[in-house]
């Protein structure tokens, strides 16, 4: 399922693949590498840290704003829905 969160998590993929060299690439094919074997042994291993950090990261800085811009605009007391999905997640736990 798609979420709203869904592009933040692909841009930075793809800027973490962006920034991968493309003579290292090319040096893999020169080598007798095929396809599969230049992405498992070139393009994953430099693109992980990109994948693992900024993936994770971005779409909790953006769900953490669903909470916070309601609770600086409508105060505690307001009856906006991230309010109310927080008090009942928190009552819930």
């Amino acid at each position: 399922m798609l979420t709203q969160s869904t592009p933040i998590r692909f841009l930075p993929i793809y800027a973490a693949l962006e920034h991968i060299p493309r003579p290292l690439v090319e040096a893999s094919q020169d080598l007798g590498a095929g396809s599969a074997e230049t992405f498992l042994r070139v393009i994953l291993p430099l693109s992980i840290p990109g994948l693992l950090g900024r993936a994770q990261r971005s779409p909790f800085v953006l769900s953490l704003g669903d909470f916070l811009a309601p609770l600086l605009v409508g105060g505690a007391s307001g009856t906006m829905i991230a309010n109310v999905v927080q008090s009942l997640f928190g009552a819930g736990l």
